[in-house]
């Protein structure tokens, strides 16, 4: 269960994020599950950011880390300015 909200939680704010942020018109969502890995992808086709203005204080993505962390897993967060970003969740399901 824990997995699960962890996911959850990361698209909400992925999704909250697209609506405040980017600007979008379009949003992407896959969530693929394999034996020993579930991964989640967010991806926007907004206005994207340069990933060296993201500081400490960008709560959203840093809450997103914390919950992944928790469970084992990883964010990785891809942004070009006028193209868009995506962001993809992974979760190690083996030796859980």
């Amino acid at each position: 269960f824990d997995v699960e909200q962890a996911l959850y939680r990361v698209l909400q704010e992925a999704l909250s994020n697209v609506a405040r942020h980017a600007e979008a018109d379009s949003v992407a969502l896959s969530l693929g599950m394999t034996p020993d890995k579930v991964t989640l992808i967010v991806a926007d086709n907004g206005r994207g950011f340069e990933m060296g203005s993201v500081s400490s204080t960008c709560y959203g993505l840093a809450g997103m880390k914390q919950r992944l962390s928790e469970v084992g897993g990883t964010l990785t967060v891809d942004s070009k300015l006028a193209v868009g970003t995506t962001i993809t969740a992974e979760v190690q399901l083996i030796n859980r």
